[in-house]
């Protein structure tokens, strides 16, 4: 389903009765739209932090001088104004800071390094969501991250961009998205709304929960990139 579709909706049924959704005519105003977007990208990442519903694969090249590493594309190879250069990927291909949660870490051998355990010896640490430490770094080699991704941002200047949500959480991204325009008009009716639509995102979530509903969808991109080389 697309943006423009989502917008839709939502004039249809969580902004029926206001101006915003143009009383139900199935379009969001345009002055608008960016405001209801910027609800839209912050429903997804909850949603996308509260289920596993993407993974993706970064290549972390190590250096023996540095311990903690920032997944953060200032250090990506393909940043041209990266200093300290780290993170593998290529002009096609960059990492886009996606990252939510840092799941595994493989070794070239192939073997998986404990995550966040003291008591092991190569045990690797996330001392912040977004950094890796490692203890022993050997020059030049080559460390694979399994990670937790977002969905991409979405912008106001492409309705047509799709949004990938599964179908049992589309609900729930539409009262998340409703709950967070309605808090925000400040009133005591539009309050009332905003906690009845924070309930039904909770009920779908602890539903989905309960009958486990969603799959995990895995990104190829960056595994493309590592098997061809770099660009």
């Amino acid at each position: 389903m697309t943006l423009r579709d989502l917008l839709k909706e939502l004039s249809l049924g969580e902004f029926s009765n206001l101006s915003v959704g143009i009383d139900g005519y199935g379009k969001i105003r345009d002055d608008k739209i960016p405001n209801v977007v910027s609800y839209i990208n912050e429903a997804l990442l909850r949603i996308y932090s509260r289920f596993i519903l993407k993974k993706n694969i970064l290549y972390l090249e190590l250096n023996e001088h540095i311990t903690e590493y920032k997944l953060d594309s200032k250090h990506a190879y393909s940043n041209p104004e990266s200093i300290d250069k780290y993170i593998q990927d290529s002009y096609s291909y960059p990492f886009k800071d996606d990252l939510i949660k840092i799941l595994d870490v493989i070794t070239p051998t192939g073997k998986h390094l404990p995550l966040n355990n003291p008591s092991e010896e190569w045990s690797v640490f996330t001392p912040i969501y977004n950094v890796l430490q490692i203890s022993y770094p050997k020059w030049g080699e080559v460390l694979t991250i399994l990670y937790q991704a977002r969905h991409p941002t979405l912008s106001a200047d492409d309705l047509d961009a799709e949004v990938v949500c599964p179908e049992v959480l589309w609900g729930a991204l539409k009262a998340y998205t409703a709950q967070l325009y309605y808090a925000n008009l400040n009133t005591q009716e539009a309050m009332a709304n905003a906690q009845k639509y924070a309930g039904i995102y909770s009920s779908i979530i602890g539903e989905v929960l309960e009958q486990d509903l969603v799959s995990v969808t895995h990104s190829q991109t960056n595994i493309k990139f590592h098997k061809n080389g770099f660009v």
